[in-house]
């Protein structure tokens, strides 16, 4: 396989009802996360993000994080993580 996108697609076809992510009270099956990753890549393109483009997150992990990177990529787009450490430091030394 040569992206992201394609390890979702794949695994959702051979574990589709299986689930994928749980975080509290909410799971997802592999099913629900390509669809939910095809509609965020949908979304990134609708503003305007194209290929190649690099795409920012701060966020702690969770269900949400992992969906944003597989979208990013589903979307031709690079994921860029910022540490959230630099966050916390910013606005203690500030």
């Amino acid at each position: 396989m040569s992206s992201l996108s394609q390890i979702i697609r794949h695994t959702a076809q051979l574990h589709g009802d299986k689930i994928a992510t749980r975080l509290g009270g909410r799971s997802r099956t592999w099913r629900e996360i390509q669809d939910r990753v095809s509609r965020l890549a949908s979304g990134l393109q609708g503003l305007g993000i194209e290929e190649g483009d690099r795409v920012a997150v701060l966020a702690l992990n969770s269900d949400r994080y992992f969906e944003f990177y597989f979208g990013v990529s589903w979307a031709g787009a690079v994921y860029v993580p910022v540490n959230n450490r630099l966050l916390v430091w910013h606005t203690e030394t500030g």
